[in-house]
């Protein structure tokens, strides 16, 4: 006798269909490809370097300046070489804003015998002489802050933000006490992974 679907007969499973060798060695190859363009595409890279761009002033690394708050050489030499001040910029203060707990995040305060605006004009042309990528600008209490992003030869992105405005102590002797203007220089890495 035979049993029907109503009398509790399992209903027959269509066979699956297996895929060919040459059908899997296709989606192996796809997925290869998918996996090998999304990892370059989350390798950092930069804005290009445009050694056209004039910076007004002659300038320094800011590499001495941040070697007490970098002991261990966290930062790489192309962040450092492309992260310049005024050659009269004297520092007036470190801050270790990570206390050694996570990314690198530091600053230096410098103070500059110029005007602030020239002190943000040759900001300007310094961030985009050596290829930092400017994602925004602000301006708030007198205060001028850029924030760029490159990418360091250590695999890792760098974020610079440059606070331009008057120099809160003067410390600085100048004949025209209003041209001490000072610039907070923080570095701080960002994972790209």
């Amino acid at each position: 006798m035979l049993e029907t679907a109503a009398q509790g007969a399992h209903p027959r499973v269509p066979k699956r269909r297996r895929l060919s060798k040459r059908q899997r060695n296709w989606i192996l190859g796809a997925l290869l490809v998918a996996f090998v363009v999304g990892t370059l595409a989350g390798v950092p890279i930069g804005t290009k370097p445009r050694p056209t761009v004039r910076i007004p002033l002659p300038y320094i690394t800011v590499g001495a300046a941040f070697a007490p708050l970098d002991h261990t050489g966290v930062v790489p030499s192309n962040i450092f070489a492309a992260t310049v001040v005024p050659r009269s910029a004297v520092v007036t203060g470190r801050e270790n804003l990570d206390n050694d707990n996570g990314p690198f995040d530091r600053s230096v305060t410098f103070q500059v015998p110029l005007a602030a605006n020239s002190l943000i004009t040759f900001e300007k042309a310094a961030l985009v002489h050596f290829g930092w990528r400017t994602s925004q600008r602000t301006y708030s209490k007198g205060v001028t802050t850029f924030y760029a992003v490159k990418a360091g030869n250590d695999g890792n992105y760098w974020e610079v933000a440059a606070s331009i405005g008057p120099a809160a102590v003067r410390s600085l002797s100048s004949a025209n006490a209003q041209n001490v203007s000072q610039i907070s220089v923080r570095l701080l890495r960002q994972s790209f992974s």
